[in-house]
């Protein structure tokens, strides 16, 4: 039918050669596409429609992205579509162990997600992330773990939690 082609071609136009507008646009329509699909099934589907067009679309404005990292990008966003308001099949099943509102739950996951959000995007402009190129043990762990510590730290931030509960001048957006 043409689909992926046609999608490329929205995109490519929509994005007007800005790399972060191409994955903001492909990062909206990862988290649409994936709603209420199993995770198996949001992968499949984020990998044949959007993968390509990260790849593709970067090409033709001389931005190499790998593909591991374009893989990863949707794969993110495939399974962040899994709690995000107001289909997530995962606030559903959170909010019915909690006994909470579903949508609520899913926007507290969302919150919490945040970090989830940002890390494909990291991937994509830095692919040392995935250890693309890199051959060295030392570099390979000194990444792997300033990754860990950058995560631990954006988490605690958004959650408003480190050791004691965060106070306001700590973290302005702190969730209470």
């Amino acid at each position: 039918m043409g689909l992926g082609g046609m999608i490329t071609q929205i995109v490519e136009t929509l994005a007007a050669g800005n790399i972060f507008l191409l994955l903001l646009i492909t990062a909206i329509a990862s988290l649409l596409l994936g709603m209420g699909l199993p995770t198996t099934a949001t992968y499949i589907v984020m990998a044949s429609l959007t993968a390509p067009i990260i790849v593709t679309v970067g090409a033709n404005y001389n931005y190499f992205i790998p593909l591991m990292a374009a893989h990863l990008f949707c794969f993110y966003f495939g399974i962040l579509a899994d709690d995000t308001p107001p289909v997530g099949l995962a606030s559903y099943a959170a909010a019915a162990i909690a006994n909470s509102d579903p949508i609520s739950t899913g926007i507290q996951g969302f919150l919490y997600d945040l970090r989830t959000a940002i890390i494909p995007f990291m991937f994509v402009f830095n692919s040392d992330l995935i250890l693309y190129n890199i051959n060295n043990w030392f570099l390979g762990f000194l990444i792997f773990f300033m990754g860990i510590l950058a995560a631990f730290c954006f988490t605690s931030a958004i959650q408003g939690w480190f050791i004691i509960k965060n106070r306001w001048y700590e973290i302005p957006q702190s969730t209470t």
